[in-house]
């Protein structure tokens, strides 16, 4: 071979033993001698399977994620989208999903006017869980209490419009009936310290008058007033060879209210000694005056077949 052969022929075996670089994107052919290639792009690789804000891809918890952690564009850093012009004038504006007007994080609508998943509690409008109720208020007086239990007699509450009281016991003789119904003459249940007895009706010649008091102690068969007053239904009465006066109660039908203590009330009082008897007398054995009603005694009516009493003011 030649000399000119021997040449071309090193020439070829150096261009074919060489490298030929082409980088990404390169339209052009590589010398061999050009450094590493270096990369712009700022998104984070990770192998984690949590969420990571800023590799680019919408996570669970995040509003947004553009592949960057810088701020003012449009997906802040935390991967938030930033507040438009209008939030915080507690009007829904577009790109909005909330506008409440506060500067109140962790209140259901962020700061920066979107929406935050609040856990469910008491108290927020909707009933979840072991709640029985939740009206969203703090009234304690109407359907829902407080503590998002529905208001049932019992609970110490008065609900308004619906109770007439409610003292969380069970108790019949306070001025609160376990029916959450305020204590009465005439509900069958006696009030302590108040009523002397309470038989639930409205017979007033039973043991018990109609007005729950003491029978005798309404002014029946008392002494009567200075100048003669009795009360309703009963006329001031003297009976002859007797000293003192009482309120004599009428008769209805021959029958009378009951005298109290161990009194006997009997209509036996006959007007001018002529006709049917026309008033009730309380009658007791003579001289004991513990069987009259308090403020009486008892006196002996004389010229009887058998000895008897009745009950006058002293």
């Amino acid at each position: 071979m030649d000399l000119r052969h021997r040449l071309i022929a090193q020439a070829f075996a150096v261009a074919a033993g060489g490298c030929f670089f082409h980088p990404v994107g390169s339209s052009g052919v590589g010398t061999g001698t050009e450094g590493p290639e270096t990369s712009t792009d700022s998104s984070i690789a990770t192998t984690s399977s949590e969420p990571v804000c800023g590799n680019g891809q919408l996570e669970p918890g995040e509003q947004c994620d553009d592949g960057n952690t810088m701020d003012g564009d449009t997906c802040q850093a935390d991967c938030t989208t930033p507040p438009g012009e209008n939030c915080g004038n507690s009007m829904v504006d577009e790109g909005e999903e909330c506008d409440d007007g506060n500067q109140v994080s962790m209140d259901g609508c962020e700061n920066n006017c979107t929406e935050t998943a609040l856990p469910a509690s008491c108290g927020d409008g909707v009933s979840n869980g072991d709640e029985e109720c939740d009206d969203g208020n703090d009234i304690n007086t109407d359907a829902c209490t407080n503590t998002c239990e529905d208001a049932v007699c019992g609970d110490g509450l008065v609900h308004e419009g619906v109770e007439a009281c409610d003292d969380g016991n069970d108790v019949e003789t306070d001025d609160c009936l376990s029916t959450c119904e305020a204590a009465s003459c005439g509900d069958g249940f006696t009030w302590e310290g108040i009523e002397f007895c309470d038989d639930g009706n409205q017979v007033d010649d039973d043991d018990c008058p109609d007005s729950c008091s003491e029978p005798g102690t309404d002014g029946e068969y008392l002494g009567c007033g200075p100048m003669g007053e009795c009360p309703e239904g009963s006329d001031c009465q003297e009976v002859t060879g007797v000293e003192g006066n009482f309120c004599s109660p009428q008769c209805a039908m021959s029958m009378c209210p009951p005298a109290g203590a161990q009194a006997q009330a009997q209509c036996a009082l006959i007007s001018m000694g002529m006709g049917d008897p026309t008033h009730c007398v309380a009658l007791c054995p003579p001289g004991d005056d513990a069987a009259c009603p308090t403020g009486t005694t008892c006196k002996e009516v004389p010229d009887q077949p058998q000895p008897v009493g009745i009950c006058t003011a002293p």
